[in-house]
């Protein structure tokens, strides 16, 4: 029995290769999003350690939650087929952010810019 039903627009996932591989032959025009909860794993596992000490860290990453990354839909941040790109806000975020795009790169492992408005 065959079901003609619509492809999904978007399909959260927590970055698994072979998922994301996977989802690319099965659903070619669905947008692959990034698990929140992942995400915020990640930042806090992988890009902790560039900080050079705990008032540094804990700056960024109030600014970080400001952004709508805890649990809550994501405001501040896109995930982009080509990568995360930081939503314009605190202009004083943006750049901090951005400064560190380089690592956090390396962190997630996705591209980091700021998006136009």
């Amino acid at each position: 029995m065959q079901v003609n039903l619509p492809m999904p627009i978007d399909i959260v996932t927590d970055r698994d290769l072979a998922l994301i591989s996977a989802l690319k032959d099965v659903f070619p025009t669905t947008n692959n999003l990034l698990c929140v909860s992942h995400v915020n794993k990640n930042v806090l596992a992988k890009y902790k350690p560039f900080f050079e000490t705990k008032e540094d860290w804990e700056e960024f990453y109030a600014a970080w939650r400001k952004l709508g990354l805890n649990g809550r839909p994501i405001k501040g941040v896109q995930y982009l087929k080509s990568g995360l790109a930081i939503l314009p806000a605190d202009a004083n975020q943006d750049a901090q952010i951005l400064e560190k795009a380089p690592e956090i790169t390396a962190a997630l492992g996705c591209k980091v810019e700021k998006a136009e408005k």
